[in-house]
């Protein structure tokens, strides 16, 4: 296990420059092991923190919703591109009125998925979900399977017009350069689907 040296304002110690801003410039961080830790002191105002790998993700499969007035454009909250798979078309009257019901479902590169998210407004949602079925695989394949995934909810401005979106996210992690979901579905430890839940949140939490 290696350690990094912070303060209370987020700090990190650099033997070479001391106390510095940020992780920016790699060379100038100073890494611990566990040897280290036990037998160094600590510079004023420092504590030992544990030098946590970036998590790494191949893409993100995601079912997005969308419920709009009927008056409304659907055209502002379709997605663009050829990657999406539209898997519902429909009117419905859940809130008390009749609404355009879409559903759309897709695969995205993180690129592609962090350039969707700040387009359409949605932010990561710390609630459980029951997971999702139905979404779409690495391959762009549609699976059979059940996913564990993160709520993303609409912003304020679109639930002011009466806009309703939500999308289920999978984010499918690598791990030494292997998908951390097989063929045969996933195969996640609660452990680790906490850690990468608590990525994605700090990535895109509301």
């Amino acid at each position: 296990m290696e350690w990094i040296i912070k303060n209370s304002i987020g700090e990190i110690w650099s033997n070479k420059f001391g106390w510095i801003a940020n992780l920016s410039t790699d060379e100038a961080v100073d890494s611990f092991s566990d040897e280290e830790k036990h037998s160094l002191n600590l510079p004023i105002g420092g504590h030992w923190e544990e030098l946590k790998s970036p998590l790494k993700y191949i893409g993100y499969s995601i079912i997005f919703t969308a419920d709009v007035p009927k008056e409304r454009s659907i055209k502002y909250y379709r997605p663009k591109g050829k990657k999406w798979t539209l898997t519902e078309n429909e009117w419905n009257d859940d809130y008390g009125e009749k609404r355009k019901h879409r559903k759309w479902c897709a695969f995205l590169s993180p690129e592609e998925f962090k350039k969707w998210i700040e387009t359409i407004g949605l932010y990561a949602d710390k609630i459980d979900t029951m997971g999702s079925i139905g979404g779409v695989d690495p391959d762009g394949n549609m699976s059979i399977f059940w996913q564990p995934a993160i709520s993303f909810n609409e912003d304020y401005e679109a639930s002011q017009h009466g806009v309703y979106l939500n999308a289920y996210v999978t984010p499918y992690p690598v791990i030494s350069e292997t998908p951390l979901f097989p063929d045969e579905g996933p195969i996640l430890g609660e452990d680790a689907w906490e850690k990468i839940k608590e990525d994605v949140l700090e990535k895109f939490g509301g």
